[in-house]
């Protein structure tokens, strides 16, 4: 499979979760850590906020990146999590 038919792929996804989120009674929360909890707003894509949490770790290689997107690790640092807030506090 090319790097054109990952963007393909991504973009897809990508709008799949939007319309899921749009569907969801509960809300969508982005975890950075155990520290950081923030809502995911309706126009924000979850796969590029993923990408970007990436980046700022220092990836840059594609193909890597979706490495570590797959990665059992990544949750510990970087999760979604769909429910009401006050449910989601440690």
């Amino acid at each position: 499979m090319s790097f054109r038919d990952h963007r393909t792929i991504s973009s897809i996804l990508n709008n799949l979760c939007v319309a899921l989120l749009r569907c969801l009674s509960n809300e969508l929360y982005v975890h950075y850590g155990s520290k950081k909890v923030r809502k995911v707003h309706l126009d924000e894509h979850p796969l590029q906020l993923q990408l970007r949490f990436l980046q700022e770790l220092g990836h840059s290689n594609p193909y890597r990146m979706q490495l570590e997107g797959l990665s059992e690790d990544l949750p510990a640092l970087f999760k979604f999590v769909a429910g009401k807030k006050q449910s989601l506090q440690p």
